[in-house]
C-alpha cells in the first residue's frame, strides 16, 4: 500500500517537473520572437534589413532590382515587402549623385524613388535635352525580379510622375516590365520602339524594318514621324535614348540658307541692279532722248 502511494507521488512530481520545463521553454521562445520583432521595427525606420530577417513571423528576403535611368543610372535592390535594401550607382553620374544623399535603406521604394527624382532634377539632368526633347525616366524591373505586390510598378510610376509634375518637368515615367524583356534580359524591340515614340511625343511612327538591329547592346532605328526622318540609338539594357539624328527635308528653311540669301541675293540687287537703273537708264533718257527732241523736232 505504501509502495503504491510512493509510486503515485513520484509520478505526480515528474509530471509537475515536465510541465514546468515546458513552460520555461515557451517563455524563452516568446522572448526570442520579441527581440526579432523589435529588430525589424528598427529596420523599418531606416536601418538596413538583411535577407532572412523576420517581420512578425514573415520572412523578409531580397526580391528584385529596379533600374532608374535618366542620365544617372541607379539600381535599387528591394525586399519582398517593397522596401529598399541597397541603392547603387551604375555610372559616374549616379555615383556622384548618391554621395550627396542620405541612405534610403528600409524606406518604401516609392518614397525613395520620388526623392531620387527630386535629386536628379536639382542636379540639372532634366535640362539636358536630345533633339530639343526632355529625357524621359525609364523605370525597369531587372530580369529575375519579383513583384512585392500587384501594383508595385504602378506605385513607382505614380511617384515618379508626382515628382516631375511638382518640379514642372516635361518628362514621363517609362515602365519596363518583365514581359518587355527578351530571353537575354534585354529590352525587347517593340518596347524599344515605344521608348522612341515616347521621346518624340508621338503616338505613331513608321519604322524601317530593314534598318533596325541590336548592335553592341544598342538598338539602331530609322523611322519617319510627322514627315521627318530620324535615326535613333536606344540602350537595350537601360532603355536610355543614346543618340538622335534628324534628316529634315525642309533644308531651305534653315537659318544658314536664309543667311546666305541675305548676304548675296539682296546685296546683289542693291549694289548692281538698282544702281544700274539709276545711273544709266534714267540719265540716258534725260541727256539724249529729250535733248534730241527739243533741238531737231521743233
Amino acid at each position: 500500500m505504501k509502495k503504491n502511494k510512493l509510486r503515485t507521488l513520484v509520478a505526480v512530481g515528474l509530471a509537475a517537473a515536465l510541465v514546468a520545463g515546458m513552460a520555461g521553454c515557451g517563455t524563452t521562445n516568446n522572448e526570442g520572437q520579441g527581440a526579432s520583432a523589435s529588430h525589424t521595427s528598427q529596420g523599418g525606420n531606416g536601418e538596413s534589413l538583411s535577407a532572412g530577417a523576420e517581420n512578425n513571423g514573415i520572412q523578409t528576403m531580397a526580391a528584385g532590382t529596379l533600374l532608374l535611368s535618366v542620365n544617372p543610372e541607379i539600381e535599387i535592390d528591394y525586399d519582398n515587402n517593397g522596401r529598399v535594401l541597397e541603392i547603387e550607382g551604375r555610372n559616374e553620374d549616379a555615383k556622384a549623385l548618391l554621395k550627396a544623399l542620405e541612405s534610403y535603406e528600409g524606406e518604401e521604394c516609392s518614397v525613395a524613388v520620388a526623392n531620387l527624382v527630386d535629386a536628379i532634377y536639382d542636379a540639372g539632368y532634366f535640362s539636358e535635352t536630345l533633339d530639343g526633347q526632355t529625357k524621359n525616366i525609364v523605370v525597369k524591373l531587372n530580369a529575375g525580379s519579383t513583384y512585392p505586390s500587384e501594383d508595385f510598378l504602378e506605385g513607382i510610376a505614380h511617384s515618379v510622375k508626382t515628382s516631375v509634375d511638382a518640379n514642372k518637368v516635361d518628362s514621363r515615367p517609362m515602365v519596363v516590365e518583365q514581359k518587355d524583356l527578351d530571353s537575354n534580359g534585354y529590352i525587347g524591340i517593340d518596347k524599344a520602339k515605344d521608348l522612341v515614340m515616347a521621346h518624340l511625343r508621338v503616338s505613331d511612327a513608321k519604322f524601317n524594318d530593314h534598318e533596325q538591329e541590336l548592335d553592341d547592346g544598342k538598338y539602331e532605328f530609322e523611322l519617319v514621324a510627322n514627315g521627318v526622318e530620324y535615326e535613333y540609338e536606344v540602350h537595350a539594357v537601360t532603355g536610355k535614348i543614346m543618340e538622335v539624328d534628324v534628316d529634315n527635308d525642309d533644308w531651305d528653311d534653315r537659318d544658314d540658307w536664309d543667311d546666305w540669301n541675305d548676304r548675296h541675293d539682296d546685296d546683289w540687287d542693291d549694289r548692281y541692279d538698282d544702281d544700274w537703273d539709276d545711273r544709266y537708264d534714267d540719265d540716258w533718257d534725260d541727256r539724249y532722248d529729250d535733248d534730241w527732241d527739243d533741238r531737231y523736232d521743233d
